[in-house]
């Protein structure tokens, strides 16, 4: 700074006027910095919440790979990322522990990794996204599906990498599950609308009925398709358990049809109990009555009369869900959940409602088939009995007609010997003429007696 010793007009010296400029120039700058480092700070933190908001699992790496910040969400997938022993590992020895592989279960090489195609310069978004497998220190496997783009400097050089991965191992799992279910409810809607295997083996034919109505059981296998539609539910819904019972209209007594989540002694103590047992004895009116009326129960099987009918099996939560034809209850879908306390939730609800509304169809059919196969079991008797009565008609026209021959025959002689005997007779054996007389009657009686029996 120069310091003059000239005046200005109001005689203050050129020094002064400098000094004091220079200071109000440094505080101008002091506070456009302070307010630049407020910015930034504020501008740090926005940044720094936004990181830590995300859902997914964001990781920060430098030009060598080396993980240099992560978020909340990215130590929750890898909670490692939290040790520094962890983060001061090589490169491929970290990246080995975690047994990487593709979505197919194949081991990943290190130069095929995210984080690799990244640092080269890739960017994986969209359809370039990767789907990868990653071992837990628990020892279980995540799906993650994997996007990330390279940090550039100004030159537009690669100098770090961004990678963020999804846990996306429920989301598949449902999906999965979701397509095995849809295809398996289309394969047996499919069987519900589908011909029998054989119709042929339903027409009457030629033959024992017994036999006929054992080969048209083959048919539908109705408790087959019926487990495997109870199977899919229990799996699809979590549950411990899973029966179908069908409601006779009359007498209200069960029918067991299927049951699944039982080993054989108690599927057999379950369908012997079942088999004795009307709907009223597990429900209260009020229950029946909104059953009857297309209503799921939502039940505490700790509650009587359930509390002793399902004691043996420890059920807590349990849902009867109408099987019904219209306004006709045919059956009951049952489900539990062991021991486990749950509250159903909207969607497990729906599905559970179609399957129950499948099982009706599987049960309807079933009974239409028994009595289609009933009818045509029926009408094969009927042919059976008018073909022996045919066939023993003609055995016993044939049997009858020889003797019956020989019979007129034998009469046909014994009328002309009687008539001959009437015409070589004379005046001198009258004693003997009444007798031929009855003779010639009798035998003329027998031979219009067959004659009527051949016809």
């Amino acid at each position: 700074m120069t310091v003059s010793l000239a005046r200005t007009a109001d005689g203050a010296p050129d020094y002064f006027i400098a000094a004091v400029e220079d200071i109000t120039a440094r505080g101008q700058m002091e506070e456009s910095l302070r307010l630049a480092q407020n910015v930034a700070q504020t501008h740090s933190h926005q940044l720094e919440a936004v990181f830590e908001s995300i859902a997914d699992g964001m990781y920060v790496y430098d030009r060598d790979g080396k993980l240099i910040q992560t978020n909340t969400a990215a130590q929750a997938i890898n909670p490692q990322t939290t040790d520094q022993q962890y983060l001061t590992t090589p490169f491929e020895e970290r990246i080995n522990s975690l047994e990487l592989r593709d979505a197919h279960g194949q081991p990943l090489a290190v130069d095929d990794l995210p984080i690799r195609r990244v640092l080269r310069g890739e960017t994986l978004r969209g359809e370039r996204a990767m789907d990868t497998i990653m071992r837990q220190p628990n020892g279980h496997d995540l799906l993650l599906n994997t996007t990330g783009a390279p940090v550039r400097d100004a030159q537009g050089t690669a100098q770090g990498a961004v990678i963020v991965t999804r846990d996306v191992t429920e989301r598949r799992r449902l999906e999965c599950q979701t397509q095995e279910a849809l295809t398996a409810l289309a394969a047996i809607a499919e069987s519900l609308v589908a011909p029998p295997a054989d119709e042929a083996a339903l027409r009457p034919t030629e033959g024992d009925a017994a036999t006929q109505t054992a080969t048209a059981d083959g048919l539908f296998p109705a408790r087959e398709v019926a487990h495997h539609l109870v199977e899919l539910t229990i799996r699809m819904l979590g549950c411990a358990r899973g029966s179908i019972v069908t409601v006779d209209a009359r007498t209200d007594l069960l029918r067991p049809v299927v049951v699944v989540g039982l080993a054989a002694e108690e599927e057999q103590r379950w369908r012997a109990a079942t088999a004795q047992t009307r709907l009223r004895n597990y429900l209260t009116p009020r229950l029946t009555r909104r059953l009857r009326a297309g209503e799921t129960l939502v039940l505490d099987a700790r509650r009587p009369p359930m509390d002793k009918l399902l004691h043996p099996y420890g059920v807590r939560a349990l849902l009867m869900l109408p099987m019904r034809l219209g306004e006709r209850l045919v059956g009951c879908l049952a489900l539990d959940y062991g021991g486990a306390e749950h509250e159903p939730t909207p969607e497990e609800l729906t599905l559970a409602g179609a399957a129950a509304r499948l099982a009706a169809l599987v049960v309807e059919r079933e009974q239409l088939l028994r009595e289609r196969e009933e009818a045509l079991a029926n009408a094969l008797a009927l042919r059976e009995a008018n073909r022996r009565m045919d066939e023993f008609l003609g055995i016993a026209s044939h049997e009858l007609r020889t003797p019956l021959t020989i019979l007129k025959a034998n009469l046909q002689l014994a009328q002309r010997q009687a008539q001959r005997l009437t015409t070589e007779t004379t005046q001198h054996n009258t004693e003997h003429a009444e007798l031929r007389a009855q003779v010639k009657r009798l035998a003329l009686l027998l031979e219009r007696s067959a004659a009527a029996s051949g016809r």
